[in-house]
């Protein structure tokens, strides 16, 4: 049977925002701010120094989200299953990915932008039916299918530091997968990279050296999976006390080395210093 390696509860979680309605995803975003969308689209601006701004509304429930280099947000609507593109100043929110024929999108759940102004979009379908796709669209609104090879709901994506590969979570069939892209924009055959048994793995951000942070929402907690090592917990909060349903993560801070999570039954964030440096953070310009 499977089993984690040795572990110590090496990352030291403290809350850090307030008065937030059920975060389900946190992003590094313009401004040396992190942003996070509450329950009823929300949007939420929140400093590490604790501070805390709702600045404007999504108008729909969201998941997963980002920006690109002109502060658009790309949010993730399962209710409409769709990505839909929301203007900054205008707030003006239109339908940016719908899925493709014959294959619409079910729920849309996390995007991550490749270097190329692509915009990778893990699709999870429905529970325990083992359908669900990752997506790509590319700036215009173009969608395809990227791959099928990992079904069990997919959940958080994450591009390695030189895109040359996709990390994607599997929530259903609790693990940690790998897609190779080629210069081409051609995904390879998906790589079994950790089982993650007796968890609820969620959302993932990688390291500049390939440390995959992985969160479990259920038990409350953070794993670590360093290239060629079994896989670590370094946080673990039964109490909830910090760490409450953990969803998604985020690399923060001017020089990325701290870690953010979002609580998705909680009303803050979590922040941790991470001993190693996130991956640069991708905000393409779509023009």
């Amino acid at each position: 049977m499977f089993q984690f390696g040795v572990f110590e509860l090496t990352l030291d979680f403290v809350p850090l925002g307030y008065g937030l309605d059920c975060p389900e995803c946190v992003v590094w975003g313009p401004h040396h701010k992190l942003y996070a969308i509450g329950m009823a689209g929300q949007l939420y601006e929140v400093g590490l120094d604790g501070s805390t701004l709702e600045v404007g509304a999504t108008g729909v429930p969201s998941l997963g989200f980002a920006f690109d280099a002109e502060g658009r947000i790309y949010a993730c609507d399962p209710s409409g299953g769709r990505v839909v593109r929301i203007q900054p100043t205008s707030g003006i929110v239109s339908t940016f990915a719908t899925g493709v024929a014959g294959r619409p999108m079910r729920t849309p759940n996390y995007p991550a932008f490749g270097p190329d102004g692509s915009l990778y979009v893990s699709d999870s379908g429905d529970a325990h039916a083992a359908n669900g796709v990752i997506f790509r669209v590319d700036p215009r609104g173009k969608c395809s299918i990227f791959s099928i090879e990992v079904p069990h709901f997919p959940n958080g994506i994450a591009l390695d530091a030189s895109a040359e590969a996709l990390y994607v979570v599997e929530t259903d069939r609790p693990s940690l997968w790998r897609l190779p892209i080629t210069p081409g924009g051609v995904v390879g055959r998906a790589e079994l990279i950790a089982p993650l048994p007796g968890t609820i793995p969620d959302g993932i951000a990688v390291s500049e050296s390939g440390d995959v942070f992985v969160t479990s929402c259920e038990p409350s907690s953070i794993i670590c999976v360093r290239p060629n090592s079994s896989p670590e917990i370094v946080a673990s909060d039964l109490s909830g006390d910090v760490l409450r349903v953990p969803t998604n993560v985020a690399f923060c801070g001017t020089d990325l080395r701290h870690l953010a999570v979002a609580n998705r039954s909680a009303s803050w964030l979590a922040v941790a210093d991470a001993g190693c440096r996130g991956a640069a953070v991708v905000r393409p310009s779509t023009e």
